[in-house]
């Protein structure tokens, strides 16, 4: 019986790959006869109707990744009218030169659950991904945007942070991104999307976007189409993206497996030290902000700070590199915002 070479040799980097990439579904099968290079099998995917295909090749150093991507894309190409053609090259040419309005639209192309308009938008993330890759390919292997993901209870301060964090950072010369996730009625079924209006400053620098979208059912406090919209921004030249989910209980942390860093918000006085070493969300988290942190409520929030940094040190290390932190954030104190940084 052939076991494939993933399962006997895994890698530790494997998974979090998987996870970053934008798209979801993998079908892996093996072909003993397959080589590569200097006779070192490989597992080759089947093409499944996603988006793109990708091989993995077992090298001495690791798991080296492939895209292919170029088969596909002519597939569905073909597949489109000249009129759905130009209507995706002006939201891909519009895009990579960095018009808002064509990354905007972009966005709710690929949040359509319309049939055609889910081809359209496979096309247009296809020629965005081949896009991505070169420019990866320019920048030598690094990252093209830094992904910071903020988590936390309904009224902990994640607007108000994005504001005052995300205004120091366009004075600092990056481009910000912000997907805002929206709760949906379970009723009606339609959002506020008032996420936006806790920004009124960043919503009009030139060099932030903010995008909220409803999560329409979909748990985690994510969307179904976050990582895509992720990709869409990366290719639009935004260097830092921040994802602000729903408010979120103990157990939902979907937007960890997406993002760089995770910081979970947190009010003052929300709980002793057995909620910090409760199992969830806690243990995903790179960075724990005690958000309001003035006023009255400094003394609970330095004792919660306390209590926190003791509970963190009895949950495992997902780093050998990164011990989770606590700050102090102050929204009437703007440099301790920064210190945060």
């Amino acid at each position: 019986m052939n076991i494939p070479m993933l399962l006997q040799h895994p890698h530790r980097h494997f998974l979090k790959g998987l996870l970053r990439t934008p798209f979801r579904r993998y079908h892996f099968i093996f072909h003993s006869s397959s080589h590569r290079g200097s006779g070192v099998p490989c597992a080759q995917p089947f093409n499944s109707p996603g988006l793109h295909c990708t091989k993995w090749m077992l090298l001495s150093n690791g798991l080296k990744r492939k895209l292919c991507v170029q088969t596909t894309l002519k597939e569905h190409t073909e597949e489109l009218s000249d009129k759905e053609q130009r209507f995706v090259d002006k939201l891909y040419t519009g895009l990579i030169q960095g018009h808002r309005a064509c990354l905007a639209e972009a966005i709710t192309l690929i949040e359509s659950t319309h049939k055609r308009k889910k081809e359209l938008a496979q096309v247009l993330l296809q020629k965005v991904l081949v896009y991505h890759k070169e420019q990866e390919q320019i920048n030598k292997g690094k990252p093209l945007a830094f992904r910071v993901g903020l988590s936390g209870p309904p009224g902990a301060g994640k607007s108000t942070f994005i504001e005052y964090f995300g205004k120091m950072l366009t004075e600092r010369g990056h481009k910000l991104s912000v997907l805002a996730v929206d709760p949906s009625s379970c009723t009606s079924g339609g959002s506020l999307l008032g996420d936006k209006t806790r920004m009124t400053e960043l919503s009009r620098d030139m060099n932030a976007y903010i995008r909220p979208s409803p999560t329409r059912g979909t748990l985690g406090g994510v969307t179904r189409t976050t990582n895509e919209a992720i990709l869409l921004c990366e290719g639009g030249g935004y260097d830092i993206i921040l994802i602000e989910t729903v408010g979120v209980g103990q157990s939902e942390f979907a937007v960890a497996d997406m993002v760089d860093m995770f910081v979970l918000l947190l009010p003052p006085a929300g709980g002793d030290e057995l909620q910090g070493i409760k199992r969830g969300i806690i243990e995903m988290a790179d960075l724990v902000a005690i958000t309001k942190s003035d006023g009255d409520l400094i003394v609970p929030a330095r004792r919660m700070q306390a209590e926190y940094v003791s509970a963190l040190k009895l949950l495992h290390r997902r780093s050998e590199v990164w011990r989770p932190k606590v700050s102090l954030p102050s929204f009437l104190h703007f440099h301790r915002v920064d210190r945060a940084h």
